[in-house]
């Protein structure tokens, strides 16, 4: 039996079978009873990204309490390739677009930056949580991805290991320099978004200078940020899954 049409929320809480939890987040409250109208034996889906996936029954319904039942395991947390985006700030309903669809296409941790071209220098951390855990719920993921406190561009780039794989969008790279020549593909990838006209030449050279670091071109048109975010993880996750199909073939 599926259960895919049921709808499905995420929850800090440990998960097991058997095990009876309160709904204690006001907004999955609200989601539950006033948006979704779910009565008492109402089934739904909660899932968390070390647990996994459970189907869950609502035992308790009242204005300041939901008790649920975790019924069955319907799927197991597996252990995902780490893709990681720093992506420097734009306008904050960009930025949470950018975010969106960077959970949507798979990415493991996000890092906020601020670089020299950056508009804004904070953001409101809360919110972006809030956009991670609605688009990870809408996208039928099982590992949140971490969401880092900010930090400047040239602080961050002191903190990378030596040999990680640094990929970043340059669009002054030549268009022959694209994704399709990189031949080794790792389980540990670092993507890496200039805001706003793109990092300046003194931030180029810190990143030309990182072990590992690759410079791409994204194509021959000048991308706002988010729509450079889904292009480049996009790519990354592509050329990754045909690695993996063809070591696999053969």
């Amino acid at each position: 039996m599926t259960f895919n049409h049921l709808h499905r929320i995420y929850t800090n809480t440990i998960l097991n079978e058997n095990l009876v939890i309160n709904i204690d987040d006001p907004q999955h409250q609200h989601y539950l009873k006033t948006v979704l109208r779910l009565k008492i034996k109402d089934q739904f889906r909660i899932f968390n990204s070390e647990d996994g996936e459970y189907l869950a029954q609502i035992l308790q319904l009242s204005k300041n309490n939901l008790e649920v039942k975790i019924l069955s395991c319907l799927r197991k947390s597996l252990k995902e390739p780490e893709l990681i985006l720093g992506i420097c700030l734009i306008k904050a309903d960009r930025m949470l677009e950018a975010v969106n669809m960077a959970v949507q296409l798979g990415v493991t941790e996000i890092v906020p930056l601020i670089s020299a071209r950056s508009q804004l220098r904070n953001i409101n951390h809360q919110r972006f949580l809030k956009c991670i855990i609605e688009a990870t719920e809408q996208s039928e993921r099982l590992l949140m991805p971490s969401f880092k406190p900010l930090m400047s561009l040239e602080n961050y780039i002191s903190t990378i290991q030596i040999n990680e794989m640094i990929i970043y969008a340059n669009e002054k790279e030549n268009i022959a320099n694209t994704m399709k020549l990189i031949k080794h593909w790792p389980d540990r990838i670092l993507v890496i978004i200039g805001s706003e006209g793109g990092f300046t030449e003194a931030e180029l050279k810190m990143l030309a200078t990182l072990s590992g670091s690759i410079s791409i071109s994204l194509g021959n048109n000048i991308l706002r940020t988010e729509t450079a975010v889904a292009t480049a993880i996009a790519q990354v996750q592509l050329m990754r899954e045909k690695l993996c199909h063809l070591e696999n073939y053969w």
